[in-house]
């Protein structure tokens, strides 16, 4: 060893910059686009077409002979055309009944279930035109 080369070279312990590459990130993100692609879909929810009743002036709502009458008692309970119906035999009545619109009644003790009801059966039943009727609100005096 000379006197040169006798002394250790020591090297600086610096901390040196590691090259981040970016590929595994871009690997990770392209899955997880597939993924979310895959476990979502794009169909088209069913939606119902619900044409409000027309009303007359006289007496609040149109009085049609071809127009089924359904109201809405609320607990599961119905009244076709004024006859109360259990909601196993409303399918069949409605359909016994052979009109093709309806107006849907609902009271203040109906609840929204008993609508969904009758909207999935009238939608299964593929009548032509369904319509809600709400009471007009109470004006007090």
């Amino acid at each position: 060893m000379t006197a040169e080369t006798g002394r250790l070279r020591h090297r600086k312990k610096g901390r040196r910059r590691a090259a981040i590459s970016l590929t595994p990130l871009v690997d990770v993100v392209f899955i997880l686009v597939i993924f979310f692609m895959l476990a979502s879909s794009f169909t088209r929810t069913n939606s119902l077409g619900l044409v409000p009743p027309a009303q007359s002036r006289a007496s609040g709502t149109a009085a049609v002979d071809d127009v089924l009458v359904l109201e809405l008692l609320g607990q599961g309970r119905y009244k076709l055309d004024g006859q109360a119906v259990e909601a196993g035999a409303l399918s069949a009545g409605i359909r016994e009944d052979g009109r093709r619109r309806i107006l849907l009644r609902p009271l203040d003790e109906a609840a929204l279930q008993d609508m969904v009801t009758v909207l999935d059966i009238t939608e299964r039943l593929d009548l032509d035109a369904v319509s809600i009727s709400v009471p007009p609100p109470e004006t007090p005096q």
